[in-house]
Parts: structure tokens; C-alpha cells; sequence
């Protein structure tokens, strides 16, 4: 597991410096700051994320929408990676990545507080689309 999210974010600072049209870096600072429990600035740096049709942008902002709070935004956006994904479960994504276990639990808790499936075979909670 790598789990070397502050390092990713050194790089991601870098990265955007020299070329402002990789917005997919923002991926990384949207982790950085969810990770810190900096929610409301992994929300901000999840909607620079200009992929708006890759479920894993929607999924980012539904999970910090879902940890500020904020409902309904969060159901939206649990709407669309549904959508775009409808298999779509976290932890069997998540693994691919190498996340640490920790790491996984408390974005699995944003994911469940959205109403996205954590696990195949879980529901997602009603949620309009």
C-alpha cells in the first residue's frame, strides 16, 4: 500500500504550476484534503477537476458533499456516478489504487453517508436521478 497522498500533493502543486490545463492533478489534492478532513477544500478542488463525465469526479464531490452536510448536492452527484457507472462499488475500485485500509474506511464512510454502494451487492439509497 502506498498511501503517500502529502508527496502527491507536493507533485500535484508542481504539476499544475507548469501546465494549468491538467486539471486531473486536482485529483490529488481533492484526496490531500479529504484525507486531512479538510472537506469543504476537497469539494473546491474536486469541481477543478474538469472530467465532468468520469465517475470518479462525481464520486468526489458526492462524497464531500455528503461529509459537509450537504445532502442533496451529495445525492445528485451520487445520481451521476451512478449513471455513468451503474456497477459502480468503491472498495473493489479503490483496491486497483493501492489505498491503505484506514484510508478506504473513511472514504467508504463519505461513500455510504452519499448513498453510493461500498461493497458489490449493496443498494445505493434511494436517491433521485
Amino acid at each position: 500500500v502506498l498511501d503517500r497522498t502529502d508527496e502527491a500533493f507536493e507533485y500535484a502543486q508542481k504539476a499544475i504550476k507548469l501546465d494549468p490545463q491538467l486539471t486531473w492533478v486536482y485529483f490529488a489534492y481533492t484526496e490531500y484534503y479529504y484525507r486531512k478532513q479538510r472537506y469543504r477544500e476537497a469539494l473546491t478542488a474536486a469541481h477543478q477537476i474538469n472530467i465532468p463525465e468520469f465517475y470518479w469526479t462525481r464520486f468526489w464531490r458526492a462524497i464531500n458533499y455528503a461529509q459537509l452536510g450537504d445532502m442533496e448536492s451529495a445525492h445528485k452527484e451520487a445520481a451521476e456516478v451512478l449513471r455513468l457507472k451503474p456497477d459502480f462499488a468503491y472498495r473493489p475500485e479503490a483496491t486497483v489504487w493501492n489505498s491503505a485500509e484506514t484510508f478506504m474506511a473513511h472514504v467508504s464512510e463519505g461513500a455510504r453517508k452519499a448513498g453510493i454502494p461500498v461493497n458489490p451487492g449493496d443498494k445505493p439509497v434511494a436517491i433521485a436521478r
